[in-house]
C-alpha cells in the first residue's frame, strides 16, 4: 500500500492508526490498530523504529531544564 499508518496529534497527545498496512503497526512490540504514543514510545513500521516524542523539541528542552 502506498501509506502505512497515519499518526495524528489528539488534544495534545499523539495517535497512530494502522492503515490496514501488510506488516502491521507495531508500538512497544505489541501490534495494533490504533493506539495513543507516549514519550519514548517505540512505533514499529515494517523495519523502521520511530521514537515518539509528542512534546517535540519544546518537550525535549523541557525535559533537559
Amino acid at each position: 500500500s502506498d501509506y502505512h499508518c497515519r499518526i495524528d496529534q489528539v488534544d495534545g497527545v499523539l495517535e497512530v492508526r494502522d492503515l490496514a498496512s501488510r506488516t502491521g503497526t507495531f508500538v512497544n512490540g505489541v501490534r495494533v490498530a490504533k493506539a495513543l504514543l507516549l514519550t519514548d514510545d517505540q512505533l514499529t513500521l515494517g523495519r523502521t523504529v520511530l521514537c515518539a516524542h509528542p512534546g517535540g523539541m519544546a518537550g525535549l528542552a523541557n525535559a533537559e531544564a
